[in-house]
């Protein structure tokens, strides 16, 4: 009975050994391990986080530049498209119908016969002398100018009567001694025209525009 309960003791005390020099330690490392490797995941966890995080602020940050550039390219865009247009409007349209409008006014024979008659009163005011030639456009009666014209202002011309030249409206008084030569044609009163009213033109496009 005695040699039984010596050998349980045996295997308690083997078994107490075992466990504290084996198992007891196992355990210990085991749940060293565990707490290490929870430690780490929550380190890459973190880690992950903080660098998703600026992954996130520069995205955010080049989306915040990249519409900048493109806000202020499609803003210059607009500006040059609106000058372009400006431009388009006071070339193609506006020069265009001011010629046809002043080409139209210096075509009419009255008017003509103003112009000439008035430019040569300017010169006898200026003390110019010389013979004196008036051309007004081929398209016009000569007939009808000369009728409209005073006795003494056809008396001063050269040859009695105004002459047919090649440009579209208006009138030449040139002075044959002197090389000179008056050119109020429909392109030059067009561009005196236009240099008062485009500065007005100007400034209600660039109004509008600006709105």
């Amino acid at each position: 009975m005695r040699e039984l309960e010596s050998g349980k003791d045996k295997v308690r005390k083997l078994c107490e050994v075992l466990r504290k020099e084996t198992l007891e330690p196992a355990k210990e490392k085991a749940e060293l391990i565990i707490q290490e490797a929870e430690h780490k995941a929550e380190q890459i966890l973190a880690d992950a986080k903080q660098r998703a995080e600026k992954l996130l602020l520069e995205a955010k940050e080049e989306l915040t530049r990249q519409r900048t550039v493109f806000s202020s390219s499609l803003d210059q865009a607009c500006k040059q498209a609106l000058s372009l247009l400006k431009e388009t409007v006071e070339q193609q349209l506006f020069s265009p119908a001011l010629f046809a409008m002043v080409q139209k006014a210096t075509l009419k024979p009255e008017a003509l016969a103003g112009i000439i008659t008035a430019a040569i009163k300017t010169l006898e005011h200026e003390g110019t002398a010389g013979e004196i030639s008036a051309y007004i456009p081929a398209s016009v009666s000569v007939d009808e100018v000369n009728a409209l014209l005073a006795h003494e202002v056809r008396e001063r011309l050269k040859e009695k009567t105004v002459l047919l030249s090649t440009f579209a409206g208006g009138v030449q008084v040139r002075l044959k001694e002197n090389a000179m030569m008056l050119d109020i044609t429909a392109e030059v009163l067009r561009e005196i025209v236009a240099r008062y009213i485009r500065k007005d033109l100007r400034e209600v496009l660039y109004r509008s525009g600006n709105q």
